[in-house]
């Protein structure tokens, strides 16, 4: 079993930037194809687009 940290994989593929979900999808791909059962998590606050909304006004505000 591959448990995979979903927020981490798609912020570095998508450089620190933007949430690659592409990212995610590349990883989960990677496992599987060998032979992994995979499972993947993110954390409930990225299911709320305002909650993500705001966190990202306030990191380029340079508050967070």
């Amino acid at each position: 079993m591959i448990v995979l940290d979903a927020q981490n994989i798609a912020m570095r593929h998508g450089k620190d930037s933007f949430f690659s979900t592409k990212g995610i999808e590349i990883a989960v791909n990677f496992w599987s194809k060998n032979g992994h059962k995979v499972v993947s998590f993110l954390p409930d606050y990225l299911f709320d687009y305002d909650q993500v909304a705001v966190k990202k006004l306030v990191k380029e505000k340079g508050f967070g």
